[in-house]
């Protein structure tokens, strides 16, 4: 009777009771931090250490600590990047953005270049062996590092820049030591022991700063379709034609995966069986009511091999 009349009175007032079975929570992006570019740098760091790949890990803690982001993780990104050679070549093309989003299932790719990452040194001269198992040197007095990084946000089924930022600071200091921090040194980027240094602040300050600029509301998390399978009819230079159109939800941009089907019969049961080798990439161009047009993106196609999108 209370509750009734309670429920009545707030839907009087405009206010509706959601119960937490009702609520359902908005999808979050799927975002992807590609290894931020260093071409053009002069590297004058040694050792484990790496900017970019310090950008790129302060910057995944700090958008999961968002909580408005699904990041995906960077050892797998990191595997991808390796296996597609894509790491530090600066800018990318459209065509192989959207590929890389592909393979990582994400939403959105977050693209950045190190645009400056200068040292400049006092009257007491440079930074020495630049020891200590990283940054530091012997001597080194009134150091001033600049680091400018700019960064855009990718969507990465279609190639359009959806979100821009920047930020160069500087900071100075009489050690730039970081305690053997990176890969090698065995102490990650997020480590007290590198945000604390000079550089590592210095790092954290600018990734922070391209943070803050982003929109998580702007960034909508995309389902991806549902798996299409389908047969290459021929191919003409780098052109691959498949049988499968707008009658089974192909798209412009979607991307197929070529296998190569063997049949084997088993001795054991007498039945016959697939093996699937995978050939290639094909990014589809356009789209008929039955049939599809791709461009191989990489590897082979040949007549009637299999193509299967999402994968």
């Amino acid at each position: 009777m209370h509750k009734v009349f309670l429920s009545t009175a707030l839907s009087a007032l405009g206010i509706i009771l959601v119960s937490p079975a009702m609520a359902q929570q908005t999808p979050q992006p799927r975002v992807a931090i590609v290894s931020f570019s260093t071409q053009g740098l002069t590297p004058w760091w040694t050792g484990a250490f790496d900017p970019s790949e310090a950008i790129s890990d302060i910057m995944t803690n700090q958008l999961v600590n968002t909580g408005s982001y699904n990041v995906i993780d960077r050892q797998h990104i990191q595997q991808i990047e390796a296996e597609q050679d894509t790491s530090k070549v600066g800018d990318v093309s459209p065509a192989s953005e959207a590929k890389l989003g592909h393979m990582l299932g994400a939403n959105y790719l977050i693209i950045g270049q190190i645009e400056q990452f200068d040292k400049t040194s006092g009257s007491s001269g440079g930074l020495g062996g630049l020891g200590g198992g990283l940054l530091g040197g012997a001597g080194i007095h009134t150091q001033k590092v600049t680091l400018h990084v700019s960064m855009r946000v990718i969507e990465a089924n279609t190639g359009r820049i959806v979100a821009t930022a920047d930020d160069a600071e500087s900071k100075s200091g009489t050690s730039f030591a970081v305690g053997g921090a990176g890969t090698a040194g065995g102490v990650g980027y997020t480590s007290s022991d590198f945000t604390s240094s000079t550089v590592g602040q210095l790092i954290t300050t600018v990734t922070t700063n391209l943070v803050k600029q982003l929109d998580p509301a702007k960034l909508v998390a995309v389902a991806p379709g549902p798996t299409i399978s389908a047969k290459v009819l021929g191919k003409d230079g780098e052109s691959v034609i498949i049988n499968a159109g707008t009658n089974k939800g192909v798209t412009v941009g979607t991307y197929f995966t070529i296998y190569q089907v063997k049949m084997f019969k088993d001795p054991d049961s007498g039945k016959m069986l697939e093996s699937h080798a995978k050939r290639g990439t094909i990014q589809i161009l356009t789209v008929d009511s039955a049939t599809a047009t791709g461009k191989l993106v990489d590897g082979l196609a040949n007549t009637s091999d299999a193509a299967i999108s999402g994968e």
